[in-house]
């Protein structure tokens, strides 16, 4: 799939687009190639280093604690790194649909592994950059600043994972998160 995304316009009373960004399974599974490539590495590492346990315990026991404090970080690190790795494998050949839409009702995510996310535009506060007023915004261009979109319910920016799953470039999400930038400011300003 390409980082292209469909763009429809419903009739409703705020008159917003709806649009759907595609999940990119190619970059799903390049991000697990590279942790996969990592666990090689660090499995590489463990592997060679083969000290005589029994040795240390008998005389060098600082040194046994140590190394033993490294290898399981070590072991821990290529643990978390393989658990991710086959979450994005698992999204890069979901059977499912896998997409982002955003509609005027809500931004509804279909993650595969990562989960389905349904978030209602009336608990999404849409705020800019500090270094951006809102004044002017009518006039910058869509590759000088990526809109905020926070949920209480998720820790991360809304529009950072939009970014990370579909793979759309910041100023073509920000082409098509204007409306709803308009919108959400406004709706902010009248306190609803």
């Amino acid at each position: 799939m390409s980082g292209r995304c469909a763009m429809t316009t419903e009739s409703n009373s705020t008159e917003l687009p709806t649009f759907e960004l595609p999940v990119e399974r190619s970059a799903a599974l390049m991000r697990a190639v590279w942790r996969l490539l990592i666990v090689t590495i660090i499995a590489i590492v463990l592997l060679s280093i083969r000290p005589d346990w029994r040795l240390l315990w008998l005389t060098d026991r600082a040194s046994l604690v140590g190394l033993g404090v490294i290898w399981t970080g070590m072991l821990l690190t290529t643990a978390m790194l393989a658990y991710s790795a086959g979450r994005w494998i698992t999204l890069a050949v979901w059977r499912r649909p896998v997409g982002i839409r955003v509609s005027p009702e809500a931004i509804e995510m279909r993650l595969g592994p990562f989960g389905e996310r349904r978030y209602a535009w009336k608990d999404i506060r849409v705020s800019l950059p500090e270094s951006v007023d809102a004044e002017l915004i009518s006039s910058m261009p869509d590759d000088a600043f990526v809109p905020q979109l926070r949920h209480p319910a998720e820790e991360e920016d809304l529009a950072i994972l939009m970014l990370r799953f579909s793979r759309t470039r910041p100023e073509a999400l920000t082409r098509l998160l204007r409306p709803y930038m308009a919108w959400g400011m406004q709706r902010s300003r009248h306190g609803n």
